[in-house]
């Protein structure tokens, strides 16, 4: 018998009804990235924090930019590509934005990917890899994802070009081949030169120089690659190459060319084919590069300790001479 107005006693265990608030304390709380695309701005809080790699693709409208970046992003969600493992992003919902028509849920029938524009600005999308055996730490890369228009303006004038201080930047720029203009023999030349002058300008202008790592990308070359046009098209890529390596070879720090089909709506090909060679560089290399001319300090005559102490751990910063 239980004594009136004694309180309900429950027994000890858990209990599957009731869920107690957490709270947590202000020093507790977690910020969490956007996970939008970032503004050039907003990118130094990762390249502050951590190494950081700058890629910069530049091409014109419809060269395949955006399709290259969304086409990246789709291969690190099923699995380890290149010989990378994928180790972070802060721009996740940027990536899945620009992938969205090119799947089943957007509705369409046939895969696309929508135009960067120019009103969006100049916006840069965040991945961080780490190699797959783990030898190494993990390595932050910031790509770019520009309008073609603004190459497009840059190609025509030199004041727009100087406004590109991003390609100064960059430790590795992706010069885009359109390969759907290079397959049509009406629009060979043209896609020839849109990226020839592009990057010809790059370098009268200054943004480019002894530091710089170029990549020739040759996009959709699901298309330029077919059999039936192989034979005109592989040599034409090819004596693009020779001609960039010729003018440009001594007064870049770099020059590599892929074949690339970011995208088969055949489903033949995987997403980001090609770009598995082209990886690697922009991973390993590139960190030695922002800057053609190392920086020196110049060795004071009369140091505090701290002086002393920087120059006996870091020697090779210094050039001989007085304050």
């Amino acid at each position: 018998m239980t004594q009136p107005n004694a309180p309900d006693v429950k027994q000890a265990g858990p209990s599957t009804s009731t869920i107690l608030p957490i709270s947590l304390a202000e020093d507790d709380s977690i910020d969490l990235p956007p996970g939008r695309s970032l503004q050039p701005d907003e990118s130094m809080a990762i390249s502050c924090a951590r190494p950081t790699r700058f890629i910069v693709l530049a091409g014109a409208e419809d060269s395949g930019k955006t399709t290259l970046l969304a086409s990246l992003h789709e291969r690190f969600l099923r699995g380890s590509f290149g010989g990378y493992l994928f180790a972070g992003c802060e721009t996740f919902l940027g990536f899945e934005r620009i992938c969205h028509k090119g799947r089943g849920e957007s509705g369409r029938s046939t895969p696309d990917t929508e135009r960067t524009k120019r009103t969006q600005g100049r916006q840069l999308l965040h991945l961080r890899l780490r190699i797959e055996d783990c030898s190494r730490p993990a390595q932050d890369l910031l790509l770019s994802d520009l309008s073609g228009e603004e190459f497009t303006d840059a190609r025509d004038s030199g004041d727009v070009t100087k406004e590109l201080r991003i390609v100064r930047a960059a430790h590795h720029l992706l010069l885009l081949v359109d390969g759907e203009k290079i397959a049509n023999p009406r629009f060979r030349q043209q896609g020839r030169d849109e990226a020839c002058l592009l990057l010809r300008t790059f370098v009268e202008e200054g943004l480019l120089g002894g530091g710089s790592r170029v990549d020739v990308l040759f996009t959709k070359w699901d298309i330029a690659g077919s059999p039936h046009i192989a034979a005109v098209t592989g040599p034409f890529a090819d004596s693009i190459v020779t001609d960039i390596k010729g003018q440009y070879g001594k007064l870049l720090g770099g020059i590599r060319s892929f074949r690339v089909t970011a995208r088969d709506p055949s489903g033949a090909l995987q997403p980001a084919t090609g770009l598995e060679q082209a990886l690697a560089g922009w991973v390993e290399l590139g960190a030695e590069s922002v800057s053609a001319l190392p920086l020196k300090l110049v060795e004071r005559t009369t140091t505090t300790e701290y002086d002393r102490f920087f120059r006996r751990e870091m020697p090779n910063l210094f050039a001989k001479g007085t304050p």
